[in-house]
């Protein structure tokens, strides 16, 4: 048993690595792409908490629309599984605690705000001359 709890832990680490890695991309290229943008914002006035408020905001939004999104198709998805793994010898029955959502959502919220911060420090650095001028910045 100590065999199967191993690999459900590296399989779980494995999946949280992918979707933090996949978060972290989102918000860097949703960033990236927008540079042109923010700078304009920031060279007009807007402080640099207020352009992170908005992208913090906005990253929430998302997350919360994935978290709602998320959790009852990956609940339907896991339960389906485990239907098609059934036959008259072997039965098994898929158990989630309420639990488990909770620290789902909690997980996916702190990788989303982490995630942010690297985007957060490249946006404070940039010349704003520059990068309202360049449509390549």
């Amino acid at each position: 048993m100590v065999f199967f709890y191993a690999f459900i832990y590296v399989m779980l680490l494995f999946g949280f690595l992918l979707g933090a890695t996949i978060v972290f991309s989102a918000i860097t290229v949703s960033v990236q792409e927008r540079v042109r943008e923010i700078s304009t914002l920031r060279t007009i006035g807007v402080s640099m908490w207020g352009v992170t408020s908005l992208i913090t905001i906005e990253n929430l939004i998302l997350g919360g629309l994935g978290i709602a999104l998320g959790l009852p198709l990956g609940q339907r998805l896991a339960l389906t599984f485990f239907d098609l793994a059934q036959s008259e010898e072997f039965t098994m029955t898929a158990t989630i605690f309420p639990s488990t959502y909770l620290v789902t959502a909690l997980a996916l919220l702190v990788v989303l705000l982490v995630s942010q911060i690297p985007s957060l420090r490249y946006i404070s650095r940039l010349n704003l001359a520059s990068a309202t001028k360049d449509w390549t910045a």
